[in-house]
């Protein structure tokens, strides 16, 4: 007989934490395709869980994909620079984290809704 067993899920608070790049995934839904991002946090109560974060696929000069990637990178990308974000996995940044409203069912989970920058020291 197989058995389940509901992990007990509370999202991390909405906030500014550190996470440690965990890389990018191109994904599909009913409306295309886009990117999760993940991060795995560093320190304090909520350390060592997995948040992610999605953008679009785009990447033009107002893209949430190309700001995060500045921010990650600490310069502009210029027009034909090529990057890929998983040159960056184990990097540590300042991410902020939003919670979403309750959806049908009242869960309410974790979502990375900015990258702010690396971290100087990572191990504070």
């Amino acid at each position: 007989m197989t058995k389940f067993r509901a992990p007990d899920y509370t999202p991390v608070p909405p906030g500014i934490y550190k996470g440690r790049f965990e890389g990018t995934e191109e994904r599909e839904s009913e409306r295309g395709s886009y990117v999760r991002w993940g991060w795995r946090t560093v320190g304090g109560k909520f350390a060592n869980r997995l948040v992610f974060g999605n953008t679009s696929t785009n990447f033009g000069p107002q893209a949430k994909a190309r700001r995060w990637l500045e921010s990650m990178l600490e310069h502009l990308i210029e027009p034909g620079e090529e990057v890929d974000p998983d040159d960056l996995i184990g990097e540590v940044y300042t991410i902020r984290v939003e919670n979403t409203v309750p959806d049908s069912q009242g869960r309410v989970f974790d979502n990375v809704a900015d990258v702010l920058g690396p971290v100087d020291d990572p191990d504070e």
